[in-house]
């Protein structure tokens, strides 16, 4: 009763977290009467409202005074495309969407099966596996019939002894590895470790069927592109239309063969096994286990092996559905992410929100990748000694100061439930447009989403690459890039600056390089305890330029 009573009230105090209300960032016109909208991010995109939605349309009175009236659809949004229709024929300055979205598909799923299991309707508490996650008694684990394998089937790549030991606990046989545990900071390999056994079990087991699992469509975009990467080509990614058509289409180029999409989900399993091809490694979010539609999916793809990554961003009470409509099927479960990195969703707001890396018992036994190969060594010795207890080692060809610190002149602003910084983005834009003219690729980061938008906006207006480019921290964790343009935004206040994992994730994204745009007066001060205070601490004198030296083409490392 308690874990299902902390179940109801984490997903309902979830729940409560969705806005109710949403400005839809959409480019306006009008065509035959009706308002064109066309959305601009996918994130605040015109959808179909809910029960308890509905659209929001100002527009500009002839007294030069803003008036809100409600709106409706004409039809569902095409991608980008809405059509709305409304009573006046006065010009729309904004769209705004009233409400909290309904319920998702996984969401309901996970709300009935907590009510069916009180109601003693289910038997999912008696599943090994929800057994060994809460630790509610004895998980017996039925004897594997699988043949076996190890990480030596996977020889396209060599592996290091800590990614080798994390392959061969994936392909274990032994009821004492039913349950999985990786722990993998930043740049160490989990996308390789995660490819190397889907390519290995594929190998060993003509019937073993892997499902490999994420939180986000990037994260399983990104294994996708790394199995095919190393040549694995036996694989299908399910993705939503609705994230796909008209926003995403470019994400999926190269694995386009690969992809299969949601409005192409068969019901009759012949029809759908010929579309599947042959496949037995399966990719796709966490939360299309839960959907309806791949119902003829699991029945010619059964879930075997579950691997999930983002695992230290997933709220455990996500596994109890996919555990009970996968319970005679699912021979394996791994996790694998970083808790030093994002947490769940919520975090923040909802006390005793866990993740698997919060139940110490699988938490002790997790096997750690510890190399990593992404930051030039510098960063990574600092990052290992401050985040990773020194236990992180560094691979890289880089092994100078690798970290630029720029000076600059700018106050925090508040936008809205957000915050911003104008003399930041002036000084990012500078840098952006020197990076752009010697062609290196890079991309802008921050932690508040209204300096985001400002970024983006600057870059935009200056001529400069802008779509693809600038992100806030909580959609860049498992992305990379050659060189990172951190913009801070807070010049008085901590904020986010005190959240010890967004600023891992903040700070450890480049390969190459990195400029951190600041006030070292700021640093040097209030955010002297913070991670980047320390990095900015171990850099020194020498790690700091000033915006205007940047104007004059002064980018210190950068050859």
């Amino acid at each position: 009763l308690d874990i299902l009573s902390k179940a109801y009230f984490d997903q309902m105090s979830l729940v409560a977290l969705k806005p109710i209300r949403t400005e839809n960032e959409v480019a306006v016109s009008r065509e035959k009467g009706e308002v064109i909208a066309i959305s601009q991010r996918y994130k605040t995109k015109i959808r179909e409202p809910g029960q308890k939605q509905h659209l929001q349309v100002i527009t500009l009175a002839n007294n030069g005074r803003s008036v809100a009236e409600r709106a409706k659809l004409s039809g569902a949004p095409d991608g980008r495309t809405a059509k709305i229709a409304t009573s006046s024929r006065r010009d729309v300055l904004r769209v705004i969407t009233v409400g909290r979205e309904d319920p998702t598909s996984a969401e309901a799923q996970k709300l009935d099966l907590i009510l069916g299991t009180l109601c003693n309707n289910t038997t999912i508490t008696s599943s090994p596996y929800f057994c060994t996650i809460f630790k509610t008694g004895v998980a017996v684990f039925a004897p594997s019939t699988r043949m076996l394998a190890s990480s030596d089937q996977f020889t396209e790549r060599e592996l290091n002894p800590s990614q080798r030991r994390a392959v061969d606990a994936i392909l274990s046989n032994s009821p004492k590895t039913s349950c999985v545990v990786i722990h993998g900071p930043p740049g160490t390999g989990k996308t390789t470790v995660i490819a190397a056994a889907a390519m290995a079990g594929f190998r060993s087991d003509p019937k073993r069927t892997i499902w490999l699992v994420a939180q986000s469509n990037v994260a399983v975009k990104n294994i996708a592109e790394k199995l095919a990467t190393l040549g694995f080509l036996q694989f299908k990614i399910l993705v939503s239309h609705d994230f796909h058509y008209d926003w995403h289409e470019h994400l999926y180029e190269p694995i386009k063969r690969n992809l299969i999409r949601s409005d192409d989900f068969k019901q009759d399993d012949l029809a759908m096994s010929r579309d599947l091809q042959g496949s037995r490694v399966i990719l796709c979010t966490i939360s299309m286990l839960s959907s309806n539609r791949i119902g003829a999916i699991i029945r010619v793809v059964p879930v075997d092996t579950l691997v999930v990554d983002e695992a230290s961003q997933i709220e455990v009470g996500s596994y109890l559905h996919p555990l009970h409509r996968y319970a005679k099927s699912l021979k394996k479960m791994v996790f694998i992410g970083d808790d030093k990195q994002l947490p769940p969703f919520g975090d923040n707001e909802i006390k005793g929100l866990e993740s698997i890396f919060e139940k110490p018992h699988l938490r002790s036994n997790a096997v750690f990748l510890n190399t990593q190969y992404r930051m030039p060594i510098p960063l990574g010795k600092f990052i290992s000694k401050n985040v990773y207890g020194n236990k992180l080692k560094s691979v890289h060809d880089i092994g100078t100061p690798c970290c630029l610190f720029v000076n600059t002149v700018g106050i925090e602003e508040k936008q809205g439930h957000s915050w911003i910084n104008k003399g930041e983005a002036a000084t990012v834009c500078r840098l952006a447009k020197l990076l752009q003219r010697r062609n290196r690729a890079f991309k802008v980061i921050t932690p508040y989403d209204s300096q985001r938008g400002l970024l983006q906006k600057a870059l935009k207006d200056s001529g400069l690459e802008w779509e693809n480019k600038c992100f806030n921290v909580d959609s860049f964790q498992g992305n990379e890039e050659d060189y990172i343009i951190v913009s801070v935004v807070r010049t008085n206040n901590l904020g986010f600056l005190n959240d010890a994992r967004r600023m891992n994730v903040m700070l450890t994204r480049c390969k190459k390089g990195m400029f951190i745009c600041s006030s070292r007066g700021f640093l040097d001060g209030p955010a002297k305890s913070t991670l980047v205070g320390k990095l900015a601490r171990e850099v020194g004198d020498a790690g700091w330029t000033t915006a205007q030296r940047v104007l004059n083409g002064d980018l210190s490392f950068l050859a």
